[in-house]
């Protein structure tokens, strides 16, 4: 069962966490119907409104349905699982973030078979997940998390969603984390900074979340 979770703590700032799932708008650009998995206080689903997408929401916690109906959001207290089947065929895309990492490997196979038994022919699934590439997300960041089960690299992804039937149309990391730690070096001392991390821990301190984006077809 999938249980709420908080993606946003010891996620950075608001204004960071709204740049970061920026970068996947343009996957859900003219969607009719695109599900937010653990929407939380609506952040993404408001951000869709940018690429003219329509959303609906689920959550298992009351505050932040409360908080989502205030704003006109189409949302739902409810377990994701439960949603998604008794949402057969229903959605042209579906996003989810910092959610497959709370998950058994049990647990994971039957969200993801699920979502993609809820998509619609053309639909995309994409999911989001902590970097372990990183070594600064793996030596701490993910561990900050007494809910985090187990990690999901890239490549692990993208067989579990193939396994599913679908296609992977794009993967990666997302690059919102190296502006945000470029921006941060300023001056003398930051740029030192920076390259004592980048000499020490390698070019991958910079990579941001992993991604990645699959269409049924």
């Amino acid at each position: 069962m999938i249980e709420k979770v908080n993606p946003f703590l010891f996620s950075g700032s608001l204004e960071d966490i709204k740049n970061t799932q920026a970068q996947y708008l343009d996957y859900f650009k003219d969607r009719e119907s695109v599900l937010d998995i653990g929407c939380g206080r609506g952040l993404f689903m408001k951000m869709l409104e940018r690429v003219n997408a329509k959303s609906v929401g689920v959550d298992l916690s009351a505050e932040a349905i409360k908080e989502c109906k205030s704003s006109g959001l189409d949302v739902h207290l409810q377990n994701a699982n439960d949603y998604l089947k008794a949402h057969p065929k229903t959605h042209d895309g579906i996003f989810a973030s910092h959610l497959l990492e709370h998950l058994t490997p049990d647990e994971a196979l039957l969200f993801l078979n699920l979502a993609s038994s809820s998509l619609k022919s053309g639909g995309i699934l994409l999911i989001a997940t902590p970097n372990i590439e990183n070594p600064l997300t793996w030596q701490r960041g993910f561990w900050l998390d007494l809910d985090h089960k187990r990690p999901y690299p890239r490549q692990l992804i993208e067989q579990l969603l193939t396994e599913q039937g679908l296609t992977i149309i794009a993967s990666g990391h997302n690059p919102y984390m190296a502006h945000m730690i470029r921006r941060g070096a300023r001056g003398v001392r930051g740029k030192i900074g920076y390259w004592v991390k980048r000499l020490r821990l390698g070019p991958n301190f910079l990579a941001g979340d992993t991604f990645v984006v699959a269409k049924k077809t």
